[in-house]
């Protein structure tokens, strides 16, 4: 018997290589459709208010379109409620006197009135709401 011929050996990192390059072409494309990536929405804006005997006061009055906290003083004696009237509604619960809530909502465009339920005589306040505030997107720190 003759000996077996002898084969140019390949190199072993050949077959590894060529799977290594396919596996990272399939990872690669995965995903890239499936989730757009969408600017977060403006940061919530925080505005105060205060209910006394002659007037509601809101401050600031006008800023942009978007998620508002809205903290409300009762600065009274008498039990109240906090309403916002407009494109959007929100109302709190009752605000016992000399107390403090918090209303969260999404404020639309538009001109609104603040108003106190509970307290006769109390002049509502006026709120102007322009476009929406810039997204959130680039800024640091955000939730």
């Amino acid at each position: 018997m003759s000996p077996p011929a002898l084969r140019p050996r390949r190199r072993a990192w050949t077959l590894p290589a060529v799977v290594g390059v396919l596996g990272a072409g399939a990872i690669g494309g995965c995903g890239q459709s499936d989730f757009a990536n969408q600017p977060r929405p403006a940061t919530p804006f925080e505005t105060t208010a205060s209910i006394s005997q002659n007037e509601v006061n809101v401050s600031p009055n006008q800023f942009g379109a978007g998620i508002t906290v809205i903290t409300v003083a009762n600065n009274t004696s008498d039990p109240a409620s906090f309403e916002i009237k407009g494109p959007t509604q929100a109302q709190s619960g009752t605000i016992q006197p000399n107390s403090v809530t918090t209303i969260k909502t999404t404020l639309e465009k538009g001109s609104y009135q603040a108003i106190a339920n509970g307290v006769p005589g109390v002049k509502p306040a006026t709120l102007k709401i322009g476009p929406d505030r810039p997204t959130s997107q680039n800024e640091l720190l955000q939730p």
